[in-house]
């Protein structure tokens, strides 16, 4: 296997990269360099994107981005909110050319971490494909960070056009707020030119403050609207009335996958339950367009109404995991703590809290644990 560098600054470098993205169905689009432009100028993040080839033929890609810092630098598989995805491969690839692929990858990635004189390399393995043995193998991570995500099969859910939701108690309520969105003559519009991004993200930011979230950035946001719009990979569905947005969400995908990134409703409109209007509406999109799965990403916990509410469409569950090689001194990596990662790191995944917070010996985590 042949472990080539690709420098996304060189258009022939990148397309090549490119090409091969586009080939691989279960990819997800926070794996491509489209999304390196989404996060361009968000921090000081360096692509070092990597492609394996076996016999002249691309069979596997990582996207590592470089963020250095004082306390030392990280390189990480995806950055900014929302990550998904380290390695991916082509369609069939199995085995031991499978396993050949991880360990070369995993073995360039090590070298460039330590190259940078990196404290750490953290990878984010896939929800739909389970390849953690593969990173215990060949990584042999320091800790392992257990989250989950929550998706909708599309092709057990949807059939002829119509969302088959499991649980009679559910189907009815799902029901009863489309009625009521339909009474309240809400209209959806799906935008792929962020022409009212700025009107949503003013929604956006108020339901913020009413749960107590900080915002999400708004040139992330942008960014991802325009430029991943631009290839049709992205797309801001809006539920409005009169003029006025009730609610919006940004949606993201490459070919077999869709997730939503983030939905925002007006609380001022939450009576005429305008999330249940673009949840049906998103779910025959991704269908309609030849996904298997909408995800939904993960959620806080499995007690609040956000979790409740992805449950009650039938969405299932996969866990995935961020495993993290410690590669510096002993001395640099015990300053480390949830503080500084906080502060110094932000956007960025640097170790599980409670492994910075001093638990000696512990290297298995699990969220909400």
């Amino acid at each position: 296997m042949e472990i080539i560098d690709i420098d996304i600054g060189d258009a022939v470098s990148r397309s090549r990269y490119d090409a091969f993205f586009e080939s691989c169905p279960g990819a997800f689009i926070q794996q491509s360099t489209y999304w390196a432009d989404a996060i361009t100028g968000l921090g000081p993040d360096r692509p070092h994107f990597l492609l394996c080839s076996e016999a002249g033929e691309a069979v596997a890609g990582l996207p590592l981005y470089l963020y250095e810092n004082r306390n030392g630098n990280i390189l990480t598989s995806v950055p900014q909110a929302g990550p998904l995805g380290g390695i991916f491969f082509k369609e069939g690839l199995a085995g031991e050319r499978l396993n050949r692929a991880y360990a070369a990858l995993l073995g360039r990635a090590q070298e460039i971490a330590r190259t940078q004189d990196c404290i750490s390399l953290t990878i984010i393995t896939s929800p739909f494909f389970d390849d953690l043995p593969l990173y215990q193998k060949y990584l042999v991570p320091t800790y392992i960070f257990e989250n989950f995500t929550q998706y909708i099969p599309l092709d057990e859910m949807v059939k002829a056009g119509r969302i088959e939701v499991p649980g009679a108690e559910y189907r009815n309520n799902i029901k009863r707020n489309l009625l009521k969105s339909a009474a309240h003559g809400f209209a959806v519009d799906i935008e792929y030119d962020g022409a009212r991004l700025d009107a949503w993200y003013a929604i956006h930011e108020k339901r913020a403050g009413e749960i107590g979230a900080p915002a999400l950035d708004h040139r992330l946001l942008k960014n991802i609207v325009t430029v991943l719009g631009a290839r049709r990979k992205a797309c801001l569905i809006l539920v409005t009335k009169d003029g006025h947005i009730a609610s919006g969400g940004i949606y993201i995908w490459h070919r077999e996958v869709i997730d939503l990134f983030i939905i925002s409703m007006d609380s001022a409109l939450s009576a005429g339950s305008p999330n249940y209007l673009s949840t049906e509406r998103s779910i025959l999109l991704a269908a309609a367009q030849g996904a298997r799965y909408y995800n939904w990403q993960s959620s806080e916990n499995r007690t609040g109404g956000v979790y409740q509410y992805k449950k009650k469409w039938g969405a299932r569950e996969r866990p995935y995991y961020f495993v993290t090689k410690f590669l510096g001194s002993p001395e640099r990596i015990g300053r480390l703590t949830p503080a500084l990662a906080r502060a110094e790191y932000p956007a960025h995944y640097l170790a599980p809290f409670a492994a910075l917070g001093g638990m000696p010996g512990v290297t298995y985590f699990k969220k909400g644990e």
